[in-house]
């Protein structure tokens, strides 16, 4: 069934952010040896090994947002995945944060004090969580991709400013040097070089 051309999606008005989310806080003074961590996706498969590299390479408390339903469950949930991976060490136990919490929901369901205070603590963050489809429709994948990335930057913004690094798996497979075929030339015209 087609839908109206009333109903079509209109992604530049999805695009713009709203004016509440602003960058006027001063940068974060752990810039190069950040105290605290936030990652989100720690509990895909990707977020496994840039958790445990977070821990080798800084000495950052790393704060994981968990969809769980309190703390002790979701710091059993991230040391569980941890050692599926092979790379669990219960010496990094202590700077593994869980945050309950849920990328899909407004400030990823924390009060508003809550929210403020997990700003106030971070240095930085990597936005690693999303769900990946390229065959579900953006209405089945907004909440978590883009509404969540909208709260990203919301705690970027907030007491402090902060780095965000996004990641983004498929922004590797529409990068252009790896567009196969005549078939995806038009999806690769309008792209930047990654």
């Amino acid at each position: 069934m087609l839908k109206k051309q009333s109903d079509k999606l209109d992604l530049k008005a999805e695009a713009i952010l709203e004016p509440a989310i602003q960058f006027y806080n001063p940068l974060s003074k752990n810039l190069v040896e950040p105290k605290s961590i936030f990652l989100t996706g720690a509990t895909g498969f990707l977020g496994a090994y840039l958790l445990d590299e977070l821990l080798h390479k800084t000495t950052a408390n790393i704060y994981c947002l968990v969809r769980c339903n309190h703390f002790d469950e979701g710091q059993q949930r991230l040391q569980s995945h941890l050692q599926f991976y092979s790379l669990w060490k219960e010496t990094f136990s202590s700077r593994i944060i869980p945050v309950v919490g849920d990328l899909s929901k407004p400030r990823f369901g924390l009060s508003e004090a809550q929210f403020s205070d997990l700003a106030g603590q971070i240095d930085i963050i990597y936005h690693n969580g999303a769900q990946v489809s390229f065959i579900r429709p953006y209405s089945a994948l907004k909440a978590i991709n883009v509404l969540g990335t909208i709260e990203i930057l919301r705690l970027a913004g907030l007491i402090q400013t902060k780095p965000v690094h996004f990641i983004s798996t498929l922004a590797v497979f529409l990068s252009k040097k790896y567009a196969p075929t005549e078939f995806w030339k038009p999806m690769y015209q309008n792209l930047r070089p990654i």
